[in-house]
């Protein structure tokens, strides 16, 4: 399939729900060959069945991100193809406000744990694989971390908060470290999105969806296809003097 990402290898985490699955297929749409991860293995292949559909190349890859063996068997399999993965696409996350995320004073540690490792370590150690590989190949390539609002003003889910400002500042400091290698790094900054995230937490409650929904100028939550569709343009050439930045897709939440 010709398209923006032809000739690029992408791997997406995350990739059977949610940001990870719009941007997968929008990213095979655009001619990548693609390899979708995720922790649960039957969605991973549902979207790549999807992708097939579509007349486009993709791979399931089981991935859990915060196991440093299971994300290195994950990038073998993109090796075993002798393929290098010069997009990548952090989307694996989660959120544990209905599990007690909330104020510092309030959190168990073990709510505290799992969520830095799934959103930051997690992230990290897919950056590692993906950079090593990258100057082992002598390689350019451009990762795209997924952070979030709650990184740019903070909120009351401080576990989470931190673990995607530390997404963030991760993003910067890869994208300015590697820059001379041609290996771009940028982040995004999503608001409120339609994904089985946010369903399953708040979005099904009124009172807190209004709340939400409040806050944001254009009145809406966002589409996990509008986030694929920057996550194209920071994958492709057309971005290619960007790195090192954080952008908000809030619906303007963010400067409100």
């Amino acid at each position: 399939m010709a398209g923006r990402l032809s000739g690029k290898v992408a791997l997406v985490t995350g990739g059977g729900s949610g940001i990870g699955r719009a941007s997968a297929i929008a990213f095979a749409r655009e001619g990548a060959v693609v390899f979708v991860a995720d922790l649960v293995g039957t969605a991973a292949e549902n979207t790549v069945a999807g992708i097939s559909a579509e007349s486009g190349q993709a791979y399931a890859i089981t991935m859990d991100v915060g196991s440093p063996d299971s994300v290195a068997a994950g990038f073998s399999v993109v090796d075993g193809r002798g393929l290098v993965a010069n997009v990548v696409m952090n989307c694996a996350g989660l959120s544990l406000t209905d599990r007690g995320d909330g104020p510092s004073h309030t959190i168990e540690q073990r709510v505290w744990d799992l969520t830095i490792l799934v959103n930051l370590t997690g992230t990290q150690l897919v950056c590692k694989n993906a950079i090593s590989r990258l100057l082992e190949h002598n390689q350019p390539g451009s990762l795209v971390n997924v952070a979030s609002r709650a990184a740019l003003n903070g909120i009351g889910s401080h576990a989470y908060a931190a673990a995607k400002g530390g997404v963030a500042l991760l993003s910067r400091s890869i994208g300015v470290t590697y820059a001379p290698q041609g290996i771009r790094c940028n982040a995004l900054a999503p608001g409120a999105t339609e994904t089985p995230m946010i369903i399953n937490t708040w979005y099904g409650d009124p009172v807190r969806r209004a709340k939400t929904l409040a806050n944001v100028p254009m009145g809406r939550v966002g589409k996990p296809e509008e986030i694929a569709a920057l996550a194209v343009f920071l994958a492709s050439d057309e971005s290619a003097f960007m790195t090192a930045t954080l952008i908000a897709i809030d619906g303007g939440a963010a400067a409100d």
